[in-house]
């Protein structure tokens, strides 16, 4: 299992534009993407810009083979629902959650989205505010 553990963010020392979560989980960081923390849940992924897509808002995963993706996370205090949604390297959606990202005023909660086969795929929310705590691959 890959995972991204709380508080255990660091910047990859060759470059600016990824931060390194393990040997095959990537940060894209996109239009408005920053890593931050909170005094309660530790370091998080800010996803702040606008809907995840294969050019930013986005954590670009490469998987080696069908997995399960499990993210810690939360999304923004205001009216508009968000939900954890994977996209294709073309961009086409792969799969969402279908459960409405909690508020961040909420304790973080766990979302899943399938990856149907190996290949590289693109995670996030779809809208404006997320924030991911945690993320782990279950290879199928």
């Amino acid at each position: 299992m890959a995972g991204l553990k709380k508080g255990a963010l660091a910047a990859d020392s060759d470059s600016v534009t990824y931060y390194t979560i393990d040997s095959t989980v990537a940060v894209m960081l996109g239009k408005s993407v920053s890593v931050q923390e909170d005094t309660t849940n530790g370091k998080y992924i800010n996803l702040s810009g606008g809907g995840a897509t294969v050019a930013q808002n986005s954590l670009k995963l490469t998987l080696t083979k069908a997995g399960t993706i499990t993210v810690t996370a939360t999304g923004k205090n205001d009216s508009n629902s968000k939900y954890i949604k994977l996209l294709k390297s073309d961009g086409s959606q792969e799969s969402i959650e279908t459960n409405a990202l909690a508020k961040t005023t909420d304790t973080p909660a766990e979302y899943t989205v399938e990856a149907s086969v190996a290949g590289t795929y693109y995670l996030g929310a779809s809208g404006d505010g997320c924030r991911i705590y945690g993320l782990s691959i279950t290879y199928k």
